[in-house]
C-alpha cells in the first residue's frame, strides 16, 4: 500500500506530462495543417485566376475580330481593294532617316560675368 501512494503521484505526473506532449505535439500539427490549407487555397484561387485569364484570351482568339487583325499584322494579307504597305524595320528606318543635327546647349551667362565683359 506504501508503494502505491508513493507511485501514484509520479505515475499521474508522468501521466499528465505525456498528455502535455501529446496536446502540444497535436496542436503544432493542426497550426502546421491550417497553414498548408491556406497555402494550397491561394494557389486554388490564383490558378482559377489564371484559367479565366486563359479562358479570356481563347475567347478572344477565337473571335474574327482578332483573326482578321493577325492576318493583316502577321501575314500581310488585305480585304479585296486594299494595298498593304510594308515598311523596313525600325533599325532600317533609322539609317534611311536623315542625320540629326546636333544643337549646341546655350547656357546663359551669369550676371557678374555680364558686367565684367561691359568694365573690362
Amino acid at each position: 500500500m506504501k508503494l502505491f501512494k508513493k507511485t501514484l503521484p509520479v505515475f499521474m505526473i508522468v501521466c499528465a506530462l505525456f498528455l502535455t506532449l501529446s496536446a502540444i505535439s497535436t496542436y503544432q500539427k493542426l497550426n502546421k495543417a491550417k497553414v498548408t490549407i491556406e497555402e494550397a487555397r491561394l494557389s486554388a484561387e490564383k490558378l482559377e485566376n489564371e484559367q479565366k485569364t486563359l479562358q479570356d484570351q481563347l475567347s478572344q482568339a477565337e473571335s474574327s475580330q482578332f483573326i482578321e487583325k493577325q492576318l493583316r499584322d502577321k501575314l500581310g494579307m488585305a480585304k479585296g481593294g486594299e494595298v498593304v504597305l510594308v515598311l523596313p524595320d525600325e533599325q532600317e528606318l533609322k539609317k534611311l532617316a536623315p542625320p540629326r543635327a546636333q544643337e549646341e546647349e546655350y547656357v546663359p551667362k551669369k550676371n557678374w560675368e555680364k558686367w565684367r565683359e561691359l568694365f573690362f
